[in-house]
């Protein structure tokens, strides 16, 4: 972000990570299904439904904000693609067992 080296984080479902930059975030995901995201307090979407994903060495990628995305010759230069993973689970969080 800005101009901070690159970072890689492993998110963990049902997790937040808050990303904070001056000026533009650069941002990929190996699978934009599992992601959701709140961007500047807009509604909360999925990674894959953001008219602005692109893909950088086909790798799901997203820049905030997406008017800095042209201006940018290579997002993540140096960059190898990021590992394909599985899809989220989909099953519900366990719950507490029922109290009567």
């Amino acid at each position: 972000m800005d101009q901070k080296p690159e970072t890689k984080f492993v998110l963990r479902k049902d997790r937040a990570l808050v990303l904070r930059a001056r000026e533009i975030i650069r941002f990929q995901a190996s699978n934009p299904d599992s992601i959701s995201f709140i961007y500047n307090g807009r509604a909360s979407r999925t990674m894959k439904s953001d008219k602005n994903l692109t893909e950088h060495l086909s790798t799901p990628s997203l820049v905030f904000p997406s008017t800095e995305a042209s201006k940018i010759k290579d997002s993540f230069q140096g960059e190898a693609p990021l590992p394909k993973t599985s899809g989220p689970d989909l099953r519900p969080s366990p719950t507490a067992e029922p109290t009567t």
